[in-house]
């Protein structure tokens, strides 16, 4: 991978720091089979009203461009080269006592438009009880795809802009399946059919009950084209290691019905492991909340 960036910190202004480059990068999305990314960028990032002040707000304007290897069996070849423009506002006040993070987000490809929100709220009490909610509406504008690849999903989102650290990006079974990564609907449990190519609504949350132990559950409606909307809903427990960092979920009750009876229950507990650097030495910095 590689980037080249220019900075610029303009005198008496509310924006603290423009930022403008390009970045690339080549990895492997399955065995043998690679894609390439190239996303030229602008970041404005707003000064915050005292030094005091952590986190902040920006925008953020981008431009990927993907090149992905078909596989020899692959039933189409459409989503092999596609370009997606992305725009999006976020803000962050990332204390230790009260952690909000929120932004607003904007897609335009060739074949669709879609607009999404992400709203999350964190709270640690004084007794260090710790309180997660999150809230994530997602819409088309416009949607003139055959499939779900640009789809909204429940659990496990589709990630076509290569955003997010899988560990095991095309692995349909199997240990590295099981990882979760918080994004779109959120949802632990998995569906047979968790894709929504109209629209999506859902909530997520979770409070501990004991130190790293959590109760969790999740709800949520969303919407097929030809379709009435789906409500779906799961709950289990929790196990917030390092928040972020290394989660464990145990799936307890869901629309699947009591999860732990199915004999194949091994395979519904899902994991959150960061080995994303950056995050490491983020989380270390802020410390253990």
């Amino acid at each position: 991978s590689f980037s080249l960036v220019y900075q610029h910190l303009p005198e008496e202004s509310s924006v603290y720091r423009y930022t403008a480059g390009i970045a690339g990068s080549n990895f492997h999305y399955a065995p043998e089979l690679q894609y390439k990314t190239l996303v030229p960028f602008v970041n404005v990032q707003f000064k915050r009203n005292s030094l005091r002040d952590v986190g902040g707000k920006s925008i953020l304007a981008r431009y990927v461009v993907v090149d992905k290897d078909i596989a020899p069996d692959a039933e189409t070849i459409d989503y092999n080269k596609y370009n997606v423009f992305n725009i999006r506002y976020g803000y962050a006040k990332p204390e230790i006592i009260d952690d909000l993070r929120y932004y607003f987000d904007f897609q335009l490809g060739d074949k669709f438009s879609k607009l999404s929100a992400d709203f999350r709220y964190r709270k640690l009490t004084d007794k260090y009880r710790q309180y997660d909610f999150r809230a994530y509406f997602g819409t088309f504008l416009s949607n003139k795809t055959q499939d779900d690849y640009f789809s909204f999903s429940l659990d496990r989102p589709k990630d076509y802009l290569f955003d997010y650290d899988y560990l095991g990006r095309s692995e349909q079974s199997g240990f590295f399946s099981q990882q979760i990564i918080i994004a779109e609907g959120g949802f632990k449990s998995m569906f047979e059919n968790p894709y929504a190519n109209q629209w999506i609504a859902t909530t997520n949350g979770s409070f501990s009950v004991w130190k790293w132990i959590e109760i969790y559950a999740d709800a949520g409606f969303y919407k097929n084209k030809g379709f009435d909307p789906s409500f779906k809903y799961d709950s289990g427990v929790r196990l917030n290691f390092i928040h972020n960092i290394l989660e464990v979920y145990f799936p307890i009750q869901s629309s699947l019905g009591f999860e732990p009876s199915n004999k194949a229950y091994p395979t519904k507990i899902r994991f959150v492991l960061t080995v994303n650097p950056n995050k490491i030495v983020s989380f270390l910095r802020r410390g253990f909340f």
